[in-house]
């Protein structure tokens, strides 16, 4: 056995051909190189080269790279940078380290360094590559001596190896204390963005930023460029033409934030011009399939563009999509784009709502029926409806509604969106709060239209209210049902409730005429049996209940009857349950209609129906002078001095004699 120091000769010794392999990769990652001389002169740029020319569609992650010595330097980041910044040349998906980084810390994996077989397949179950770049590098001089390999994440094989060397800054170059500097190149340009007061101050900023290309090392100066432009409102020509020839060589606009600035400066001067518009929609060809809304909101500007323009550019997306032409790693979905446009077009910020009800109407056949989109769908539609202030694109919007629901299947959820539309839109309309006339007016002619375009839904709401036992929900949805007159067939009808009132089962009864003392003039059919139960006594606190109720009832109806009114007067002394304050709120709303009677009321035998009819009368004011005779008569005469006292105060009310 001999060995020469200088490793010109070798060990021969019998091994095992099993270790071979392992042994040549620990000695491969462990001495890349034997000397300076035979470091392989071999650049970045040309190994991702002939990389390229063999690979063609893969999705690559590039991890940090390890030093050979245990620390950490500058390189460690920049050789995987630079690795990614070549492969971007190429037709590669690419997934952007900041990503990258945030996946393998949320999974506790180490983000640099040599991997295994094993490890890569490990990383290839929350990864969204077909490949990871890892390996070493080591410090021979002013040379970096680099060797790395490509490892497929489903199979573990080793798809590329290779071996290459960069060459360390100096003094002179852009390297200070280990990092990377760019300030001999920024410095000029960020002097010149300090200065802009003329147009040649302009274009000599102009001139100097231009000369630095537009990467993610020094090239990120520009993300200041564009935002002291944006910010003066200064959009030179020439400076547009450096993005619109920077967009196109970003080779993953998904992972990129140069795609997003650039993007934004076009649409910051009010108008993504046509050349901008091809160049922006060719890079949104090369979205990941999970992302695009920031970049698609900017390429349509819907805030700005003209609606005509807007209208044109989502026909061609989605004409684009339908062909299979926009995604990556994938094409993306229909649906998809679908909503992707909706977010883009900035619906829950009220941005002209006219775009987002032109796509709905032309492209709502792209939503397949089940809850999940339908679900989204809905809500759109809800806050596209409640939030546009114009009457004519809001009556689109409703069509919009209609057409959309008619064309789904009559499920639980849908019947519960209708509902949710339905309750708000009354809620609006009862608001205790001063609200636009024409508004309220609009609502109601929309709500009678909703009424007989979606009864179907409106009356499946109530059955699915009751398979999850919401009580309350129940009770709303019914109340209303009865309120509109719609026919369900899961709600009780009038005659129903008339037959409930009628029962001997007191918790039939009252729910019955609680039920009919909520719907107003609907609950006209059981007026008759109403007027009957208000004029039964006793029964405790259930027949108080009743009896409030009934009154409730019929002041809500208006009730013209004589019978009714009479029964209502004479309930002035029903103290049970609060039934003779609502009498007196019932006959309040009847009014006029109730002056003969009340008239009548002040010769009654008890005091309080007198007391009551005297107050109810001075409430009329001037519609009750008919009654002012018989109130001075009870004023003078009566012998219950609170009785003459109101009487009085009546008269005065009614005369205006203060």
């Amino acid at each position: 056995m001999k060995i020469s120091s200088s490793f010109s000769s070798f060990i021969i010794i019998r091994i095992p051909a099993l270790f071979i392999p392992l042994i040549t990769l620990a000695i491969t990652f462990l001495y890349p190189c034997k000397s300076a001389s035979a470091i392989d002169r071999k650049g970045i740029p040309e190994v991702i080269s002939e990389f390229a020319k063999k690979h063609k569609k893969y999705r690559i992650a590039a991890l940090d790279f390890a030093n050979t010595e245990g620390r950490k330097t500058r390189f460690d980041g920049y050789i995987a940078d630079t690795i990614i910044s070549e492969l971007s040349k190429y037709s590669f998906v690419l997934l952007e380290r900041k990503r990258l980084k945030l996946v393998l810390s949320e999974h506790a994996i180490s983000q640099s360094g040599v991997i295994d077989p094993d490890k890569a397949l490990t990383m290839g179950k929350f990864l969204p590559v077909d490949l990871i770049v890892s390996g070493s590098y080591t410090r021979m001089g002013r040379r970096i001596a680099i060797n790395g390999r490509f490892i497929h994440v489903v199979t573990g094989e080793i798809i590329y190896a290779f071996s290459c060397s960069i060459e360390e800054a100096g003094k002179g170059d852009d390297a200070v204390n280990g990092k990377i500097d760019c300030t001999s190149k920024n410095t000029p340009i960020l002097n010149a963005l300090k200065n802009l007061r003329d147009n040649e101050k302009i274009q000599n900023a102009v001139n100097t930023a231009i000369k630095t290309p537009f990467d993610n090392i020094c090239g990120k100066v520009h993300f200041k460029v564009m935002s002291t432009f944006i910010r003066n409102k200064i959009f030179p020509q020439k400076y547009n033409q450096f993005l619109k020839n920077a967009l196109p060589s970003i080779a993953d606009p998904s992972g990129d934030y140069r795609t997003r600035e650039i993007m934004r400066y076009f649409a910051a001067d009010g108008r993504v011009d046509d050349d901008e518009w091809k160049i922006c929609i060719n890079a949104f060809k090369k979205i990941n399939n999970y992302s695009g809304q920031a970049y698609l909101g900017y390429m349509l500007n819907n805030r700005i563009e003209k609606r005509p323009i807007v209208r044109k550019r989502i026909d061609e997306i989605i004409d684009l999509v339908k062909k299979g032409e926009i995604g990556r790693p994938l094409a993306i979905s229909e649906v998809d784009i679908f909503f992707l446009i909706f977010n883009a077009l900035k619906v829950t910020y009220k941005r002209d709502l006219a775009n987002s009800i032109y796509v709905f109407a032309k492209y709502h056949t792209m939503i397949p029926d089940n809850d999940k989109y339908n679900k989204k769908a809905a809500g759109l539609l809800s806050t596209i409806y409640f939030n546009e202030k114009d009457r004519k694109e809001q009556k689109k919007a409703l069509k919009n509604i209609l057409t959309f629901y008619k064309s789904r299947a009559t499920t639980d959820l849908m019947a519960g969106k209708a509902a949710d539309i339905i309750k708000k839109i009354s809620g609006k309309i009862d608001a205790p709060k001063k609200t636009d006339k024409n508004k309220i007016r609009a609502y109601k002619e929309d709500l009678k239209i909703i009424n007989v375009q979606l009864a179907d839904f409106i009356c499946t709401s109530v059955a699915a209210a009751k398979k999850k036992r919401y009580r309350y929900i129940v009770a709303d949805r019914t109340e209303y049902i009865l309120r509109y007159s719609i026919k369900c067939e899961h709600t009780p009808t009038i005659n129903d409730l008339i037959a409930d009132m009628r029962s001997r089962d007191w918790k039939r009864k009252l729910t019955a005429i609680e039920l009919l003392s909520k719907i107003g003039k609907a609950a006209k059919g059981a007026e008759a049996t109403v007027i009957k139960y208000l004029g039964q006594k006793g029964f405790g606190t259930n027949g108080g209940n009743l009896r409030r109720f009934c009154a409730i009832t019929l002041g809500n109806i208006g009730t013209t009857n004589p019978q009714g009114i009479t029964r209502l007067i004479e309930s002035f002394p029903d103290y049970n349950r609060g039934v003779s304050s609502h009498a007196k709120e019932a006959i309040k709303k009847i009014g006029i209609a109730a002056l003969p009677y009340l008239i009548k009321g002040l010769k009654h035998k008890h005091h309080a129906v007198r007391y009551g009819s005297a107050e109810a009368l001075g409430n009329l004011g001037s519609n009750a002078k008919k009654a002012v005779p018989a109130l001075k008569k009870i004023a003078k005469n009566d012998k219950d001095p609170y009785v003459r006292k109101q009487a009085k105060g009546a008269v005065q009310m009614i005369t205006n004699d203060f």
